[in-house]
């Protein structure tokens, strides 16, 4: 159920009168779904028909068990002692469990202060010395535990012998008529919050398909949650990944774990309980005011969003976050497919390392920044020595064998950074941003001293080593420098690591 709009009362269009306050309300049910000038119009007749001093209704929120909406025919100093309820516990209203708790939904109190539940100072202040209470229900917001969605209240100043028949009659007749208006005025915010809310999830639904990456679907549909479910803590898992927005509530802990359970057992949608948690998550999202939480999974369990928030999740938060759970798994299906496709397509199929294509793409948009920020760039040309004798000897499966030696040895001394591909037969490269060409040297030692002891015997390779921007600010002019680098260490004998020479300075002009 959405809670019922918090507004400040205003004066309703058609005040009913003592002469016909059922026809006055009728008038108004049917001309208006505004639900704080029809709860006006509903006070004013429920005075009007009792003859009471007062008269006031009560709409309950049933997410936070809160008063939301308060209307009252008091006057502006009445009007502000009965104010200060809104927001508060029901549990604060004079008398509202014992409406509600009424067999017949009517409770009379001829002299409320004769039960203790008011002292006669607090009953003068809101001219409540007899009170007559008739609880408003309707199917169409009917709760679970047919508690009222609100009370209504006649007050008197002064005690009562009694309440007439006839204005009991009267008061439940004016009630019930509330009632469905309310219910009326309920639906239709109902139906205008459903129509907002499925209008963002449609625009998020398009910004999730057009996602560039499995990351990219990740993150939108975590900040599509937080927006369209009011969750300060999202997470979006996926069989080894979870994702939280805008973090991990606790450092350095992402309960890959915990959600990979939840989401392989019960409901597509349901909140849980402190005991489905770990208990410093349950702690940390406690001391943020996230009391309930809640996750929604997709039909094949391979996705599944988080919810941390302040309220109980409602129904329709239950099927809004089931519409988000399927989108944000058809879009990561998506871009998970795309990224194996594009994968494949930069990728060598022997070696696991970047083709030729990838390398070009990859050595002109490392070389272009490093010669704008003046960083070092290195590039490493490397050949497998030898690779007609590995073929000749022991076949093509022992050359495709020696070459991923080399790959692997590359990736094993290589940074998250770097990058290694295969550009020929027996050709790698290496892209080593922000790394100068003495490092490259270095590393590239290494990877000779690994291939020196394989199940292969030793493997050897020759390498050259271009620096950018000091030997070219263009690949044309870099790739040269390392190949004449690598030819040279190969006349050289093999199995060595050279560096390119530097280059000549350009002659000044005129000469």
């Amino acid at each position: 159920m959405i809670s019922f709009e918090d507004r400040t009362p205003v004066p309703s269009r058609a005040t009913p009168s003592a002469d016909g306050p059922s026809h006055a309300l009728a008038e108004v049910i049917g001309a208006s779904l505004d639900l704080t000038e029809t709860l006006t119009a509903a006070a004013a007749a429920l005075r009007a028909v009792t003859g009471a001093d007062l008269a006031v209704i009560y709409l309950h929120d049933p997410t936070r068990d809160t008063l939301r909406q308060i209307v009252t025919t008091a006057d502006d100093r009445g009007r502000d002692e009965i104010v200060t309820l809104r927001g508060r516990s029901v549990g604060d209203v004079p008398f509202w469990f014992a409406v509600r708790n009424c067999p017949s939904g009517v409770l009379e109190l001829p002299d409320p202060v004769a039960v203790h539940a008011l002292s006669p100072d607090r009953a003068r202040r809101i001219q409540m010395g007899a009170s007559l209470g008739v609880a408003l229900r309707h199917p169409s917001v009917a709760r679970t535990d047919d508690a009222p969605f609100g009370v209504a209240f006649c007050t008197w100043q002064a005690p009562r012998r009694g309440f007439a028949a006839d204005a009991v009659r009267s008061a439940r007749s004016i009630a019930a008529q509330a009632a469905v208006a309310i219910a009326n005025a309920h639906n239709h915010a109902q139906g205008e919050e459903l129509v907002r809310r499925l209008s963002l999830l449609a625009a998020w639904a398009t910004r999730l398909a057009a996602a560039g990456s499995p990351d990219q679907v990740r993150a939108r549909a975590a900040r599509a949650a937080a927006l369209l479910l009011d969750s300060p803590i999202v997470a979006h898992w996926s069989p080894g990944i979870a994702d939280w927005h805008p973090l991990p509530p606790v450092v350095g802990e992402d309960h890959e774990a915990v959600l990979a359970s939840l989401a392989s057992q019960g409901d597509r949608f349901r909140a849980l309980a402190d005991d489905d948690l770990p208990s410093e998550l349950v702690s940390v999202l406690a001391d943020r005011g996230l009391d309930h939480a809640a996750i929604s999974v997709t039909q094949d369990r391979m996705s599944l969003l988080f919810l941390a928030r302040e309220l109980r999740p409602s129904a329709l938060d239950g099927q809004l976050a089931s519409l988000l759970a399927d989108l944000t798994g058809s879009a990561l299906r998506t871009a998970e497919a795309h990224a194996r496709v594009a994968h494949l397509a930069l990728t060598d199929p022997l070696t696991e390392v970047g083709n030729r294509r990838a390398f070009e793409a990859r050595v002109g948009e490392v070389l272009a920044l490093s010669v704008r920020t003046g960083r070092p760039t290195s590039l490493c040309l490397i050949d497998l020595d030898h690779f007609r004798a590995f073929n000749e000897t022991g076949g093509h499966q022992i050359g495709d064998e020696a070459l991923r030696l080399v790959a692997g040895a590359l990736r094993a001394q290589m940074r998250s950074s770097d990058q290694a591909f295969r550009i020929g037969g027996d050709e790698f490269a290496l892209v080593l941003e922000d790394t100068p060409a003495s490092s490259a040297v270095t590393l590239l030692q290494r990877v000779l001293e690994t291939l020196r002891a394989t199940h292969l015997g030793d493997v050897s390779i020759t390498a050259g080593i271009a620096e950018a921007p000091a030997h070219g600010q263009e690949v044309d002019a870099l790739y040269g420098a390392a190949d004449e680098a690598l030819y040279a260490g190969k006349r050289a004998g093999r199995g060595q690591v050279r560096l390119a020479k530097a280059r000549r300075e350009d002659p000044p002009a005129g000469y």
